[in-house]
């Protein structure tokens, strides 16, 4: 594998080389030419000659591709090292148990990666659920390992979070915030069933509203998506 080029163009690029060479040997003796130019107005020179520049202007967009690959890659790594790199999110699916009624209720968490060195503010969720009858509402939101409960999360179902991620230090790991929503069916809180046959299939997209805190404030958006068992 090539360290400069993807494999698939390092795969051609070799046969490409040795037919280019042959051709050169084969037309560019004067031998062969009067071979097969004699007498006749289709030299196959001339459609070699024609193909040449198609030829060309191929290489130079391959190039260019390549060469744009690169760049994005080598940008990426330059943003890391100086603490520019993007904020990261993903969700996933866990349970919380009711003491009480010795009950399990799905809890679904949201996870911000801060990978900036600048302070991030997630302010808000929305979502996209294939099943309407769904609902998801902060219950709880750590940030350090410092737990902060909204009051009366059951009663407001309020979709602001309002989350402060100090921003990544130079050799330390990237700044972490956990979202705990509240999952609720038909108005009502879901709990989970003991039956794994009444579990249901739903897709769920978060998008996460925030903004870095610097000298002016730039917003952020942060998508992430999964499949969950309700």
């Amino acid at each position: 594998m090539s360290s400069l080029l993807p494999d698939g163009v390092a795969r051609w690029l070799g046969p490409m080389v040795i037919s280019a060479v042959g051709l050169t040997v084969i037309f560019g003796n004067p031998v062969t030419i009067q071979a097969l130019c004699s007498g006749t107005n289709n030299c196959a020179i001339e459609w070699v000659g024609a193909l040449s520049g198609w030829a060309a202007l191929g290489g130079a967009l391959l190039t260019v591709l390549v060469m744009t690959e690169q760049l994005r890659e080598q940008r990426r790594q330059t943003d890391f090292l100086l603490g520019n790199g993007s904020p990261d999110a993903y969700i996933k699916f866990s349970l919380e148990q009711d003491g009480e009624f010795v009950r399990w209720f799905p809890i679904l968490e949201i996870v911000v990666l801060n990978r900036n060195r600048r302070q991030l503010l997630i302010k808000e969720f929305r979502y996209q659920s294939s099943d309407e009858r769904f609902d998801f509402f902060v219950k709880t939101v750590e940030t350090g390992g410092v737990r902060r409960d909204i009051p009366f999360s059951e009663l407001i179902k309020t979709k602001y979070t309002h989350a402060y991620l100090p921003g990544k230090e130079e050799g330390q790991k990237a700044e972490q915030c956990r979202i705990l929503c509240h999952i609720s069916e038909n108005g009502e809180f879901r709990h989970f069933p003991h039956d794994p046959d009444l579990l249901r299939s739903i897709h769920l997209k978060v998008q996460l509203l925030g903004e870095f805190s610097d000298a002016i404030n730039q917003p952020v958006t942060l998508e992430a998506e999964a499949d969950i068992q309700l």
